[in-house]
């Protein structure tokens, strides 16, 4: 006589499955084995799926029965919280994309874009996800039209992550003044073709904002970007968090001032390929000439490399020593760097 559990009970095992880095199989393995197990389990399993190119098929068939939604609806869409595409290249179409999004909107809180079947008509369901918290579209090859993407998502309340598309174009077609963000945006990660027409365009960025990512961008210049965090970036009132990388028309110093400019920042992530030990540099003089407060709360310091041949002898621990025993960086706790600068050698 097998051993009767109470749901509670059942409930508390599964979540803590749910945990568990191979949670999807052992889920679906809890699923078959009763009537009770399979409701406790389902929601789980269909929370967070883990979506490849040999089970992607299979997944839009059980949350898309059918392609008319009035004709027949599945009650595991609504499970759905997170959705990353992020593993399929060429599964699927952007009519598949779309469906899954129209199912699955009323719950959805994460998306995560496939590569090449994202298209503009994913859009209706996108701005209908009101819980969406995170949309990721980083990995998009063919970006959709930019001002149509921020009509979509800028009445989104919930949302407070968007990385946009590498392939994202700024200048053509193209007017900042139309941009409306997303009212509670607290993490944006800029990249693809920023130029002058986004910079000089761009008046402000949300006041909610703390964490701001600037990559991939091969049409930024120094200038461009100097000018962009010293008018749009250096007024925002929470920003804590700066990363920069994959700049690849700066130059070796272009971005030596971005403390003295932002020196309320806590965390910052830069390629040594754009700086030089005059980074650490924050003298009162520095900081009045650029009109900023020259009084620096970096607690995070975080160096990366872009691929740039030579850049790995730049900045060495030295600087980094001398800056902290020169009270430069008084707040600084932390310094993370990567493998590629060999400083564990």
């Amino acid at each position: 006589q097998p051993v009767y559990l109470p749901d509670e009970i059942i409930i508390q095992i599964v979540e803590e499955l749910s945990r568990c880095r191979s949670a999807q199989f052992t889920l679906a393995s809890c699923c078959l084995l009763s009537r009770q197990w399979y409701s406790a389990a389902v929601p789980y399993l269909y929370a967070i799926p883990y979506i490849t190119g040999k089970n992607f098929d299979a997944f839009v068939r059980a949350i898309c029965p059918s392609i008319n939604l009035h004709v027949r609806k599945s009650p595991l869409a609504e499970f759905v919280k997170v959705l990353n595409m992020s593993h399929l290249v060429h599964s699927g179409s952007k009519a598949t994309t779309a469906r899954l999004l129209g199912r699955t909107k009323g719950s959805l809180e994460e998306f995560v874009a496939p590569q090449a079947s994202f298209g503009t008509n994913c859009f209706p369901a996108l701005g209908k996800s009101r819980n969406l918290k995170v949309l990721d579209l980083s990995l998009v090859s063919e970006s959709p039209p930019l001002m149509d993407l921020f009509k979509t998502i800028g009445h989104l309340a919930k949302l407070s992550r968007l990385r946009l598309p590498r392939s994202a174009g700024f200048s053509q077609g193209f007017h900042a003044e139309a941009m409306t963000w997303p009212p509670n945006l607290e993490d944006l990660c800029l990249s693809g073709g920023i130029d002058v027409h986004f910079l000089q365009g761009v008046v402000s960025f949300p006041d909610t904002l703390r964490s701001l990512t600037i990559e991939h961008c091969p049409m930024a210049k120094t200038g461009a970007i100097l000018h962009l965090l010293r008018t749009a970036v250096r007024p925002l009132p929470n920003l804590e968090v700066l990363k920069l990388s994959n700049l690849p028309r700066l130059m070796g110093n272009s971005l030596d001032d971005v403390l003295v400019i932002l020196p309320g920042l806590t965390r910052l992530s830069i390629s040594v390929d754009y700086i030089t030990p005059q980074v650490f540099d924050l003298g009162a003089d520095r900081g009045h000439e650029h009109g900023a407060d020259p009084h620096c709360q970096l607690r995070t310091l975080e160096l990366t490399n872009s691929g740039n041949p030579g850049v790995e002898d730049k900045i060495t621990p030295i600087d980094v020593l001398i800056a902290v025993e020169d009270s430069s960086l008084p707040m600084l706790r932390q310094v993370r760097v990567a493998n590629s600068l060999f400083w564990q050698s």
